[in-house]
Order: C-alpha cells, then structure tokens, then sequence
C-alpha cells in the first residue's frame, strides 16, 4: 500500500490494492475492463488516464491510492518502465483534472 509523506508521495511496493478499487473491479464493468485488457494501440499513457479517472469518478481521490493502483495495473506504463516520476504526475493531474 502506498503512504504519503509529508512533502511527497511516497512510493511503496503495490502488493495490496485499495479496498474500494478492489470493490470496484468486482462491481464495476469499466473499470474491469481496463484492468483485464490492454489499450488497443499499446498506448500505456492512455490506459493508466483513462484507469485512473474512472477511479476518481468512483471516488478514489486519495494520491497514495491511485499510485498503488497505477502502479499494480497490469497494462500500465509504470509496469513496462518502472518509473515512479511518471506515477507522481499522473496522480497529480487526475487530482488536479476537472
């Protein structure tokens, strides 16, 4: 699980998802969907986008949820590059986005 620092985001391995994304996936046929299959186009960018704003829809706003689950997305560009700078500012601009 993911805990936030004082002045950043700190990033923990994400081998637990957050009790309301996991609810999600079993009740939500969206986000399900994004999680079980990878974007057409093999554009990683936009599946984390479009993963993590059906979060925030849900509900799920907290920065060090999203991370986790930005970061256990199994189609996800975090899972392809391993770069935590790229899951700061996606998680920034989805709680920014309006």
């Amino acid at each position: 699980m993911q805990r936030r620092g004082r002045d950043r985001l700190e990033i923990l391995p994400a081998a637990e998802l957050p009790k309301k994304f996991r609810y999600l996936l079993a009740f939500d046929v969206e986000v399900k969907e994004l999680w079980n299959n990878p974007d057409p186009q093999d554009d990683r960018s936009k599946h984390d986008w479009m993963l993590g704003m059906a979060c925030v829809e849900a509900g799920i706003t907290d920065p060090s949820e999203l991370a986790a689950i930005l970061m256990a997305n199994p189609y996800g560009k975090y899972q392809r590059d391993g770069r935590e700078g790229y899951v700061r500012r996606t998680v920034g601009k989805l709680i920014t986005h309006k």
